[in-house]
């Protein structure tokens, strides 16, 4: 079950009833006549609450209530599949972080917002100087990953963090990273940045997200980016049972500028 309305600004009640309730009748149609094993693609975004900020998290750790309507319903899904759990169904959840380009193509999801926020600051040639770590792993990986182990009987009844990198990547460092592949950003403060993305107008692809970006919130940046605040961040995501069934990602899966020179291409 993949499906899910991915949007940061809406309330938990605004999302329950395609989210949550869209996955009691996943439940419903896996213990029908036969018992079927579920298999859900959460995101690791549940694990970011101030709970965990500085500590090592890992597959299995207990969720505490999230800011966002989409946050809190990944994590009432997750209760759901504990409680399936107990009652004999097999449920496999899968948390990947933000959901990158594909390593040889380049190809993306122009929705994403990370994709915006690069695609957005490259029209500008401005990005904002803000202190955040964004999670990233390249889709092919997510996907072959998820795939596997769907298919592994060993992994069955399983938490999963599907990600290449138990570390985040520091917004100023994949800023370097996309010069480096091909881009051309200065980088300047929030205040001024978001004055320049005013001025672009509705012709910025990141221009969908400026409600969120308060004049109030220039250290952070804005309701979204504030969630992977550095201070906010874990200083370690733990993907020992990913790593247990596959093995170490393979080098290339980290972020880099060499893995982003066709994505970077696409987008200019």
């Amino acid at each position: 079950h993949v499906g899910f309305v991915v949007n940061f600004l809406f309330s938990y009640e605004d999302l329950r009833p395609a989210n949550v309730l869209s996955f009691i009748d996943i439940i419903r149609l896996a213990t029908s006549t036969r018992l079927k094993p579920v298999h859900f693609v959460s995101s690791f975004s549940v694990l970011l609450t101030k709970e965990y900020a500085g500590k090592r998290v890992g597959e299995d750790e207990k969720l505490f209530p999230a800011e966002g309507g989409y946050r809190e319903g990944k994590r009432a899904c997750e209760r759901l599949a504990g409680q399936a759990r107990r009652r004999g169904l097999s449920v496999n959840i899968y948390r990947p972080p933000f959901i990158g380009w594909h390593r040889s193509t380049g190809y993306y999801n122009e929705r994403d917002f990370l994709i915006k926020l690069i695609h957005g600051c490259l029209q500008l040639g401005w990005a904002p100087d803000l202190d955040v770590l964004f999670y990233i792993t390249p889709v092919d990986y997510i996907s072959s990953s998820i795939v596997r182990l769907s298919c592994d009987p060993g992994a069955a009844n399983s938490n999963f963090n599907v990600l290449s990198s138990p570390v985040g990547i520091p917004w100023t460092v994949l800023v370097g990273m996309i010069n480096e592949a091909g881009g051309t950003l200065k980088v300047e403060p929030f205040a001024g940045w978001r004055a320049r993305l005013r001025k672009a107008g509705p012709q910025n692809p990141l221009h969908i997200f400026f409600p969120a970006m308060r004049d109030d919130m220039e250290e952070r940046g804005s309701a979204v980016m504030d969630l992977f605040h550095r201070d906010s961040a874990p200083s370690e995501i733990g993907l020992g049972s990913l790593t247990g069934r596959l093995g170490q990602p393979p080098e290339d899966t980290a972020v880099n500028a060499a893995q982003m020179r066709a994505f970077i291409k696409r987008l200019i």
